[in-house]
């Protein structure tokens, strides 16, 4: 199913195989395997959520080095957060923290 990712290594080590799942990987897998790996495991939501982030992953790649707007990036991190949290709760509280730091810049910069 995955034979179209040329930058999957077949094999190979733990670690390099590990090295190869960036964000756009590990989302187009997720996507992928939905039905036959994740679909009795997960709520439905988390599908779209993926999908959300991965239309959020091509706008920043192909974006060059632009910075999202404020509120298309608290978006981002409460969907990340949301799907995080249904796959590793400690995790979600990471970027929980991050979201936070992002609204409270933009809160700062509305009081200047």
């Amino acid at each position: 199913m995955l034979n179209d990712q040329r930058d999957l290594p077949d094999y190979g080590d733990y670690g390099d195989l590990v090295d190869s799942l960036d964000v756009a990987n590990c989302l187009r897998i997720f996507t992928r395997m939905w039905r036959d790996d994740f679909s009795a495991l997960l709520p439905r939501n988390c599908l779209t959520w993926a999908n959300e982030l991965m239309g959020v992953r091509n706008s920043v790649a192909h974006s060059g080095q632009q910075d999202l707007d404020q509120p298309m990036a608290e978006r981002a991190l409460d969907t990340m957060a949301l799907l995080c949290a249904e796959i590793d709760p400690d995790g979600a509280d990471e970027i929980w923290e991050i979201y936070k730091e992002v609204r409270s810049r933009a809160s700062d910069a509305v009081r200047q």
